[in-house]
């Protein structure tokens, strides 16, 4: 479809979470789901990239991409 590389990586032993299982999934669509509309924006030639990163011992996920970015005036 769009041609998204993703990769996912652990570094460290499991992260636990505790929350409701609906709240986290809200979370990560709508971060995937971010990147992988910026992502399509990009022109077919590029590499569209999204990788996640979960990072036990300092109790975080990190989901990452090479889309356009925020705009300047917008950081």
């Amino acid at each position: 479809m769009n041609k998204i590389q993703i990769s996912i990586e652990e570094k460290g032993g499991e992260l636990f979470v505790r929350a409701r299982r609906s709240n986290l999934i809200q979370v990560f669509n709508n971060l995937i789901d971010n990147s992988c509309y910026w992502l399509s924006r990009k022109s077919e030639e590029d590499d569209r990239k999204l990788k996640i990163t979960i990072l036990s011992e300092e109790n975080q996920v990190i989901v990452s991409d090479n889309g356009p970015g925020i705009h300047p005036r917008d950081q």
